[in-house]
């Protein structure tokens, strides 16, 4: 992906994964976070506006998002693949 991070500077992003129709953007610092989502970034001469949350989270009628079990693995290197995560949970017998 490339783009140029407004205000951010180009080492303000650490990395970016795609993940279904979304991109997860992995800012270098809580900072950078910030400036992104009031920011934006510049892509292809448009400005893309930076959502704090996910769009596509499932809610109830009343806006409350329904509860999923989510998993967190930390400490991963950015490019690590998701295949190579999906298959070590696999192999440690986890239900995906």
């Amino acid at each position: 992906m490339h783009c140029s991070f407004k205000s951010a500077g180009r080492d303000g992003v650490i990395g970016a994964q795609r993940i279904g129709a979304l991109w997860r953007l992995y800012p270098r610092s809580p900072d950078m976070h910030a400036i992104l989502l009031a920011n934006g970034l510049a892509l292809h001469k448009m400005t893309i506006t930076i959502a704090a949350q996910n769009p596509f989270l499932i809610r109830e009628a009343d806006g409350q998002d329904i509860p999923r079990t989510r998993l967190t693995i930390s400490d991963v290197p950015v490019s690590y693949s998701n295949k190579a995560i999906e298959s070590a949970l696999i192999r440690k017998r986890l239900k995906l």
